[in-house]
């Protein structure tokens, strides 16, 4: 996996007098967010290093409070100095769990702030507080004010972001946050700060230059956001013995997702594609009954919709609402949570003229994605007439794109592609609906160095007909030519010098009712919703009527 790879996890790391004495001359008081966080990105020589004594002295002169209420005490009779407090820690699902909480918390009445990284289009994503992320002007006076308390210590990107994210959210005075770790769990700036209660979601193998290199490893850093007999939402079907040890060993209690809760219908449990309600029940069957499909696609959205609803029940007693209004609030936010680039869909209009070539010039990519952009709109499951329909997923280890693989297998069976347990089959007699042609499905991939790509392309290579393969820059990046060296054999495609080329192609080539999917890194995703559809979730309140 890479040079750092070790089943032990890596040491708390700290800070010397010599890197106290490597401080950057502070920004001027009239940089832009984007110098700022320009001037962030070159302020410590590593992009991570695991530890808190960094961030811990920098939080105490910002005057962070890391405490949390506690469930364990009755309503009222807490600290009322300690916030109520949500962190999320897991391989994947973070992102998508913190949307959810978002809804349900909103719909009950409750301010709520967020923290979550990465960003998909702006950096002012990370930082939401009553429903909006937060303005250039706000997060530069947070910048200030952690740069006016680090004094000589030398801070990295994602710690710095994280210290402003929480003063900012402290500032707000809400009723309740969420923070998502960045890494790991144990050693990232995020475990600074106590849980009123834990989310821990899926796992499976990512990062493991920095967490160890099997599922147990990787799960006893996740489980550092544990803390004594405060509890603890699971939301793997088969956690790590590690995280179950570690939560027994500080008394934590657990709710288990299958055997303590899990999401159902009438035929069984609801893993495919999604369109019909859904229960939710304990071990003892007694839950909620009809819920609304999730407001994100993909049957694996159950699960972290089903590990939201355990926590909102566990959280109830300090939660300051009115019990009657649980119920609502959690089927209201299932169905209204949204976040970009999560196996989301948007349609794009075939009838545009498509048929320059790839290496076309800027300025004619430019303007044609100007063209898109004006009638790109988020796609039902069923389309209209005339329409290229990109999905855009942010999957980028082996287990999201199996879940992603599960997605277009069930998709496929409504383009007439038979299922077969070796994988999908192409039917060369069988034409599509109407068209007389069965739509082709083209993959825009773009994968860091340090990831898998040859076990996530082999996940997706039987529901994929042409790769678009991209290159992507930075210390990290991959080349095109890489990715298909990495493509199983029999595989066809092209590589790619950039994410824009290979969008920019695989529109250019596809006709009505073709699909474009676009996965492998949050980067991948990010050019290409740039280039095509730059406000993919832009309708006001995606709430459904319920």
């Amino acid at each position: 996996m890479g040079s750092r790879a070790a089943t032990s996890a890596p040491p708390e790391a700290s800070f010397s007098v010599d890197d106290r004495r490597r401080r950057s001359s502070s920004p001027s008081p009239d940089r832009s967010l984007g110098q700022w966080l320009a001037w962030q990105s070159a302020l410590h020589p590593e992009a991570i290093v695991p530890g808190l004594d960094r961030v811990r002295p920098v939080a105490q002169t910002l005057g962070l409070e890391t405490r949390a209420a506690s469930i364990e005490e009755p309503k009222g009779k807490s600290d009322d100095a300690r916030p109520i407090r949500i962190v999320i820690a897991g391989t994947n699902g973070k992102g998508s769990c913190a949307a959810f909480l978002e809804a349900m918390l909103s719909k009950a009445g409750l301010s709520v702030g967020v923290y979550t990284s990465p960003h998909l289009l702006r950096y002012n994503e990370r930082v939401r507080i009553r429903g909006e992320a937060v303005g250039d002007a706000d997060l530069i006076e947070a910048f200030e004010r952690v740069e006016s308390a680090r004094f000589e210590v030398p801070l990295t990107f994602f710690e710095f972001g994280t210290l402003a994210a929480v003063d900012l959210i402290e500032r707000s005075r809400v009723d309740i946050s969420i923070l998502e770790v960045g890494l790991g769990g144990r050693l990232d700036a995020v475990n600074l700060f106590d849980s009123s209660i834990a989310l821990i979601t899926s796992i499976d193998l990512d990062h493991c230059e920095w967490l160890g290199d099997d599922r147990e490893s990787i799960g006893r850093e996740k489980a550092g956001i544990l803390r004594p007999r405060s509890p603890c939402i699971i939301g793997d079907r088969n956690p790590p013995r590690s995280v179950l040890e570690r939560a027994q060993a500080l008394e934590v209690p657990c709710s288990l997702l299958v055997r303590d809760f899990e999401p159902v219908r009438s035929q069984g449990s609801l893993r495919g594609e999604l369109g019909e309600s859904w229960h939710w029940q304990d071990a003892a069957g007694v839950g909620f009954a009809d819920l609304p499909p999730p407001g994100l696609s993909g049957g694996h959205q159950l699960d972290n919709a089903a590990a939201c609803v355990a926590l909102m029940r566990t959280l109830a007693p300090i939660l300051p609402i009115e019990p009657a209004i649980l119920p609502d609030a959690i089927r209201q936010g299932i169905a209204c949570a949204c976040v970009p680039g999560r196996q989301q869909i948007i349609e794009l209009p075939a009838a545009i003229e498509t048929g320059r070539r790839a290496d076309s010039t800027r300025d004619s990519s430019a303007s044609k994605a100007s063209s898109l952009r004006s009638v790109a709109t988020e796609s039902p499951d069923k389309p209209d007439k005339g329409v290229i329909r990109l999905m855009v997923d942010v999957a980028h280890n082996p287990q999201a794109v199996r879940a992603l693989a599960d997605r277009l297998a069930a998709r496929s069976s409504e383009r007439d592609i038979e299922i077969s347990k070796e994988g999908i089959s192409l039917p060369s007699a069988k034409p599509a609906s109407g068209g007389g042609r069965r739509p082709t499905r083209r993959a825009v991939c773009g994968i860091l160095a340090d990831k898998d790509a040859a076990a996530m392309l082999e996940c997706l290579a039987p529901a994929i007909d042409l790769w678009y393969a991209a290159s992507l820059d930075g210390p990290r990046g991959r080349l095109g030519l890489s990715l298909l060296d990495a493509l199983p054999e029999g595989a066809k495609g092209r590589a790619f010098d950039s994410v824009e080329a290979a969008i920019e192609a695989a529109l250019a080539e596809s006709k009505e009712d073709d699909e474009i999917v676009a996965f492998g890194s949050f980067m991948t995703v990010m050019r290409v919703l740039r280039f095509a559809a730059p406000d993919p979730c832009r309708a006001p309140d995606p709430c459904r009527e319920i």
